[in-house]
């Protein structure tokens, strides 16, 4: 207890896409248990195997199988996703600017990292997993694009942001151990890119 860290570095992306709506994590899950509870017939065929095989073949055929923000999953292709991705690239800024005001009131250094997912510059044929869909990450194919323009347009997001979202382009091996998360290869490409970027940024010192 007590202890303050030098430096503290959010890497981030991946989760702010999946919940667009900036909904508790655990409120689907709640809602869930008081379904339950109160023995909602929605809730016993939701769990039927017929019905978790329905929701899997949806979840490939459909390319935009996304989550609400109250967790409910749905197949739609979102119309209004210039208006989703502008929304959450201002949640992050906000977050951002929240984190760096506190950081700096205890003398820390605060990192930001944009991190890489496999519905952006990585080649899906060498992804294990890419026949089970991407269900609410698939959002992260829409986002991600316009987040890179955003980035490009050299807007202010100052020296203590790191865009390793590229990192995987080019790279033809497997590099995700499920849907989205990263082999032990693809976190020592990550780690080196942040690693990297402080150096440039001489946010750390060189160690040559």
């Amino acid at each position: 207890m007590g202890f303050i860290p030098d430096m503290a570095v959010f890497v981030d992306g991946l989760n702010d896409f999946y919940r667009y709506k900036d909904e508790l994590a655990f409120a689907y899950e709640l809602e869930e248990l008081f379904e339950m509870q109160n023995g909602s017939t929605l809730y016993v065929l939701n769990r039927l195997p017929l019905t978790r095989a329905i929701v899997a073949m949806k979840a490939r055929l459909f390319r935009f199988f996304v989550r609400d923000g109250a967790g409910r999953d749905r197949w739609e292709t979102p119309h209004n996703i210039e208006e989703i991705t502008r929304s959450v690239i201002d949640r992050y800024l906000r977050n951002k600017k929240m984190i760096e005001a506190i950081a700096s009131g205890f003398n820390v250094k605060s990192v930001f990292v944009w991190q890489p997912v496999p519905t952006y510059k990585y080649d899906l044929e060498d992804h294990l997993f890419n026949q089970l869909g991407f269900g609410g990450h698939s959002m992260s194919e829409l986002g991600y694009p316009v987040m890179a323009k955003f980035v490009a347009a050299e807007t202010p997001l100052g020296n203590n942001f790191l865009w390793c979202a590229d990192i995987q382009e080019g790279v033809k091996e497997p590099l995700y151990v499920d849907r989205v998360h990263y082999t032990s290869k693809m976190s020592r490409m990550l780690a080196k890119c942040i690693f990297d970027g402080m150096v440039e940024r001489k946010i750390i010192p060189s160690s040559h």
